[in-house]
């Protein structure tokens, strides 16, 4: 799962492009918006049929160094909301929703 966040002069479209260049994904979920701080959250499921290990792709990737790790990992969904990634309504809804 993924999230996504913009200002105002930034558009779904980036948001979607970032996610997907992220994740190495075509198909995206939108599973649930929020507003916060003046900004709008957008969290999206994605699916892979692929099982590889998670690389760093993208921006993260040159932007990693000794002092400023990326260790992507694979998560089971059930595990998502014990995990602080996202707002604590975000992990509730998620938890209500795999129950």
């Amino acid at each position: 799962m993924g999230s996504a966040r913009w200002s105002s002069t930034q558009g779904r479209k980036t948001a979607l492009r970032e996610l997907k260049e992220e994740l190495a994904a075509r198909d995206l979920t939108l599973l649930y918006q929020l507003d916060q701080d003046n900004e709008q959250q957008i969290f999206f499921k994605a699916t892979s049929k692929l099982i590889r290990t998670p690389l760093i792709q993208g921006e993260e990737r040159t932007r990693s160094s000794s002092t400023n790790v990326y260790r992507p990992e694979w998560v089971k969904l059930k595990d998502m909301a014990k995990i602080n990634l996202m707002p604590p309504q975000i992990a509730a809804r998620l938890a209500a929703d795999n129950a």
